[in-house]
């Protein structure tokens, strides 16, 4: 069985997002992708603008397009900063290996910061690192090598940049970028006010 793991803040989920996970389900020939929303997440200084709850739910309504999809509210329930080694660890009690093989889905923003992740040599050990490129130049090589000397082992997903600023939807702009029903609820819930 194949599994993948694919976390964030989705503040809010957009058409990139929802692009990466279609990408990862076709190219790793996944049999369950997890989307997992963070609580908070570790490297970024900023807490999510949407509540926790609507994160969920709009993620429930982004990625509501294939049946090999779940959303996991495992970080949220934490209620704490969200640590991705804990989340792995989480899965694998869930999923046990050698029956199932874990990818860990991230874009090339975490890539290069991936030595300040909590116990990173755990992940490498317990998961592959499929890696969406987020511009033309795809994912840089020199963390490549430097991660697989380290013992991790990366696979690019064969997908066009997905450079989407999550930033600048919650600012107003790029509202295209957002899925019609994801649109619809956080105006209906006024999450972004400059979305009204």
């Amino acid at each position: 069985m194949k599994t993948g793991i694919y976390g964030g803040g989705f503040d809010p989920p957009h058409t990139g997002h929802m692009k990466a996970a279609k990408a990862a389900l076709e190219f790793l020939k996944l049999d369950l992708l997890y989307i997992v929303p963070a609580f908070i997440s570790p490297l970024k200084e900023a807490v999510p603008a949407a509540p926790p709850e609507n994160r969920l739910e709009m993620c429930r309504i982004a990625f509501d397009f294939d049946n090999r999809i779940e959303i996991s509210d495992f970080e949220i329930n934490q209620g704490k900063v969200s640590y991705t080694r804990d989340t792995i660890q989480y899965f694998l009690n869930k999923y046990p290996k050698p029956e199932n093989t874990i990818y860990l889905i991230i874009g090339t923003d975490q890539l290069v910061q991936l030595d300040k992740w909590k116990d990173y040599g755990y992940i490498f050990k317990n998961t592959r690192l499929a890696v969406v490129p987020r511009n033309k130049e795809g994912i840089p090589r020199m963390e490549v090598e430097k991660y697989t000397a380290m013992g991790a082992d990366i696979t690019e997903i064969d997908i066009k940049e997905t450079e989407i600023s999550s930033t600048e939807i919650r600012q107003g702009k790029n509202l295209k970028l957002l899925d019609d029903k994801v649109k619809e609820y956080i105006i209906k819930n006024g999450l972004y006010k400059q979305t009204d």
